[in-house]
């Protein structure tokens, strides 16, 4: 990366004339963000910065919390500042599918599925699936990327029958298209429950994240348009600095 030159803020003549220092900076650093910068790039050390603007450290603190708080850039700790993808509006309908979405906001999409078992359902599981707890189970974990950049986790829930062949035969891409082809099932989403939290170790280091940042959790149950017979019952996980969720009727 280029250092760039020293930087009188006093003769910088565009700038208001009550306008502190801080604020000077960070209108100057977010023009060379969107100028110079592309996601996943690092900026400057915060020493660097203040020797370039001959201010102090907290002057520079200041100015970069400005960056965060407009989700510019994220502070990873004991590596720098990084910057960020701008939040992709990602609506949550009755129609909502990964692909579909991702794709009609001009950006690629892709899943790769990480897990897969037969297992037996939870109380929790069971409920949200209307049947007997302990009824085996399909479950699908999977990892969605846009643009090759990990934005999501999700793990599908499915009663074993009918749709036991799933566990063997979905191998990413769109699984309600894959739903509709080898079942003849269409979906809508009857419910989500939206929290935000910390993410488990295990799915920081799928995403990327460190474990102390936040990750948007929502819980959504799946049903068939024709009965509203539940079918999916899904988790996914967001990266909470990639998306904002856009919930509509």
């Amino acid at each position: 990366m280029t250092k760039k030159s020293a930087v009188n803020l006093s003769a910088n003549e565009d700038a208001p004339q009550k306008q502190a220092r801080y604020e000077a900076i960070a209108a100057i650093l977010r023009e060379e963000i969107i100028a110079d910068h592309k996601p996943g790039d690092f900026l400057e050390t915060e020493s660097s910065f203040a020797e370039r603007f001959g201010v102090n450290r907290h002057t520079i603190r200041r100015a970069i919390d400005e960056l965060v708080s407009e989700d510019l850039v994220w502070r990873q700790q004991g590596r720098g500042t990084l910057v960020l993808q701008p939040p992709m509006d990602y609506q949550i309908h009755s129609q909502t599918r990964f692909t579909e979405t991702v794709t009609s906001l001009g950006h690629q999409a892709r899943s790769i599925v990480i897990g897969r078992r037969m297992t037996a359902a939870s109380e929790g599981v069971a409920r949200w699936l209307k049947i007997e707890p302990l009824s085996r189970v399909v479950q699908l974990d999977a990892l969605r990327l846009v643009n090759d950049q990990p934005v999501l986790l999700t793990t599908h829930f499915f009663a074993a029958d009918p749709y036991e062949p799933l566990y063997l035969e979905y191998d990413g891409g769109s699984l309600h298209g894959a739903l509709r082809e080898k079942f003849g099932v269409e979906l809508k989403r009857m419910e989500s429950l939206i929290t935000a939290r910390l993410p488990m170790d295990e799915d920081a280091m799928a995403l990327r994240l460190s474990p102390k940042q936040p990750i948007l959790r929502v819980k959504s149950l799946n049903v068939e348009v024709s009965s509203g017979q539940p079918v999916e019952y899904v988790i996914s996980r967001f990266r909470a600095d990639s998306v904002q969720l856009k919930v509509e009727p």
